[in-house]
């Protein structure tokens, strides 16, 4: 009988792999260390510990940002440009975190009962190492891509995103153009029956404010309170929603709106109905 063995190829891809976790862990650990809490956010310190992985890589990552302490660092690699480029996003700054209610320190970075600890790891710097590293990877492996990767490490995103993400978009939009983006997770492993469960998020909810305005025609008297509320009613009335959420195994009643004026639509433009 003739013993089979693992091709040569493929233990060489796992070991590579097993590395490749390894120095993940490792600079997540590094990155948890470096205390971006915003306010006030000090991010740079965290862009530049990136921007040495990148530039390591054989990269040419740019530090940049309106002030010098709030800096986020982009890097790009080149694809042959047959698509327009995916882009990996992560925030850097994370909120504050009361120690006395961690039980390890929060900017420690130690690894306890077999997790990772910290302030930021999973919201998001997991992420940024994560995209750092795997794009080091590829740069090594000269990796032909039908299209550019490039990664993004946000400053500000916990406060606002002027001094990250909005900024960027202002001053650098083609620095961080792309057709699909990857950025915060939109859920968490979830175990069911022995089997893994991995929740993508392709969307998001936000807040669209809607001023209405009243005016009766042929130059009437202004409207009572009942003549505004019969006039706008129908309209709430066929706007809202009303169903039933689920949450840590209970059932609750839900409510909302669920149509507003599409936000990227230009001002002016949007769909009447």
């Amino acid at each position: 009988m003739t013993a089979v063995t693992e091709e040569p190829l493929a233990t060489a891809v796992r070991s590579a792999d097993l590395e490749l976790g390894e120095q993940a862990v490792r600079h997540l650990q590094a990155l948890l260390r470096i205390d971006t809490t915003n306010p006030p956010g000090n991010e740079t310190p965290a862009a530049e510990y990136l921007a040495d992985l990148l530039a390591a890589a054989g990269l040419e990552p740019a530090l940049l940002g309106p002030v010098a302490a709030r800096r986020s660092v982009v890097a790009r690699l080149r694809g042959r440009g047959d698509k327009p480029p995916l882009l990996l996003s992560a925030h850097l700054d994370v909120v504050p975190a009361d120690s006395t209610a961690w039980r390890y320190p929060p900017f420690e970075g130690g690894i306890h009962d077999g997790y990772l600890w910290g302030r930021g790891a999973i919201d998001m710097k997991h992420m940024a190492v994560m995209s750092t590293v795997v794009l080091g990877r590829l740069a090594a492996e000269k990796r032909s891509l039908g299209r550019d990767v490039i990664f993004a490490g946000i400053a500000d995103e916990e406060a606002g995103c002027d001094q990250g993400s909005r900024w960027l978009v202002d001053y650098h939009p083609d620095r961080v153009r792309a057709e699909y983006a990857l950025g915060e997770a939109g859920g968490f492993t979830h175990h069911f029956g022995g089997r893994a469960l991995y929740p993508v998020q392709v969307a998001d909810v936000c807040i669209y404010c809607v001023n209405w305005g009243f005016r009766l025609p042929g130059g009437m008297n202004a409207p009572t309170r009942p003549e505004i509320a019969d006039e706008f009613g129908p309209w709430l009335t066929r706007m809202q929603y009303s169903g039933q959420g689920y949450k840590d195994g209970e059932v609750f009643n839900t409510f909302g709106i669920v149509f507003v004026p599409d936000p990227y639509q230009p001002r002016g433009q949007e769909k009447r109905r």
